[in-house]
């Protein structure tokens, strides 16, 4: 029997009436709470629940987070506000990234300079990391480990982040290149992938390896413009998206040894976003350059365990018509669905669309604000 657990659903439940009644912020492009029934309860298996970070535009402080509960088949907006009712302005501006790890979730809001800690289950907010310009999140040995857009990864032992310590700062500092955004963790390196997205066309093109046992870096590899994600998979390989330079160098992708680093393929396909399942990379192309012209959008997959691209849509014809703007890109990890989201003209409500494995949508739902980035709720013994 499936062990039962107290959920932001269940605690929304007893307070989104109030709130409603007591007042939500009022502005423009705020999502007040809101729980939809999106499958029947009971349908989804073996199913995982997930979070949703609505990243909100710039300045807005729209950023919001919502919640699906595989069990109940319910999809709830905005649940931030109603479990932490003192929060009166919400979670802030921009939220970049979302993580979980041990017994936290992990929410990088960039243009407030925080990473807001909650407890993974319940969502109530324990405490708050201070760092400017953050940008991205992994995790080393009870260590999180955030990259600041100031040229930097922040570095902070999990064990301070506890219910009640209010504001928290910086153990520590590693120097990299020029505006750092995604990272990941092979082994005791990290991957650091260095944009200078803050100074084109002069982007940086280099990824800062560091030794986490002395936190120090030990070499920079230089690859394309304007890097940008980095991923890990279980074929020995870092994987790092690079954004071109919206004009006549397109997006592609890297594909490294984790061990020493070393390049082992570079795949020319105009990467937008991507996200990994056991042996498949999913991914879809960038719609867009420096003119503005509108590309044709393609949703594939790379085989990372024999290094080929399958050339095949993981989505309908029908399905791909229906998206305007493509932001995350998800897989259950338990299940067998692919999330995607719409930004749409990313000022309204966006969509998140629910993939089977025929690429058909099952359902889809309103999101908030540019809907940006996943996290899924997996329960260990």
């Amino acid at each position: 029997m499936m062990k039962q657990y107290c959920t932001p659903i269940s605690i929304l439940c007893t307070v989104t009436t109030l709130l409603l009644f007591a007042g939500c912020r009022k502005e423009i492009g705020v999502i007040p709470p809101k729980t939809t029934q999106v499958m029947p309860a009971g349908s989804y298996g073996e199913g995982t629940d997930f979070y949703l970070l609505n990243e909100g535009n710039m300045g807005s402080n729209h950023c919001s987070l919502d919640y699906f509960n595989h069990q109940q088949g319910t999809y709830a907006l905005n649940i931030y506000e109603s479990v932490n009712p003192a929060a009166t302005l919400g979670l802030g501006d921009v939220g970049n990234d979302i993580q979980i790890y041990g017994g936290k979730l992990y929410i990088v809001v960039n243009g407030s300079d925080k990473v807001e800690v909650l407890d993974k289950t319940t969502a109530v907010k324990l405490c708050q990391i201070s760092i400017d310009n953050c940008r991205h999140l992994a995790f080393w040995n009870k260590k999180v480990l955030i990259t600041s857009y100031d040229g930097f990864v922040g570095v902070v032992d999990t064990s301070r982040l506890q219910n009640g310590a209010g504001t928290v700062f910086l153990d520590s500092q590693i120097a990299v290149g020029r505006e750092p955004e995604g990272l990941a963790v092979a082994g005791d390196q990290l991957y650091v992938a260095n944009s200078g997205g803050y100074s084109p066309p002069l982007y940086d093109n280099t990824v800062s390896v560091i030794d986490l046992s002395s936190q120090t870096v030990t070499k920079h590899i230089q690859l394309g413009v304007n890097l940008n994600d980095v991923q890990k998979d279980d074929y020995g390989h870092i994987i790092v998206s690079a954004r071109g330079d919206y004009g006549a160098t397109a997006p592609s992708f890297f594909i490294l040894n984790a061990v020493t680093g070393a390049q082992i393929k570079h795949v020319e396909i105009p990467i937008e976003n991507f996200t990994i399942k056991d042996s498949l990379m999913y991914y879809f192309t960038s719609s867009y350059n420096l003119q503005g012209q509108q590309q044709a959008v393609t949703y594939e997959t790379f085989n990372l365990r024999t290094l080929t691209s399958t050339d095949n849509s993981f989505l309908s014809r029908e399905a791909s018509a229906k998206i305007k703007s493509p932001y995350a890109l998800a897989v259950d990890p338990n299940g067998d669905k692919i999330l995607i989201s719409d930004a749409g003209d990313h000022t309204s409500p966006g969509s998140l669309y629910w993939i089977s494995t025929d690429g058909a949508i099952d359902w889809q739902v309103q999101t908030g604000e540019v809907p940006g980035h996943i996290a899924f709720l997996q329960y260990t013994n």
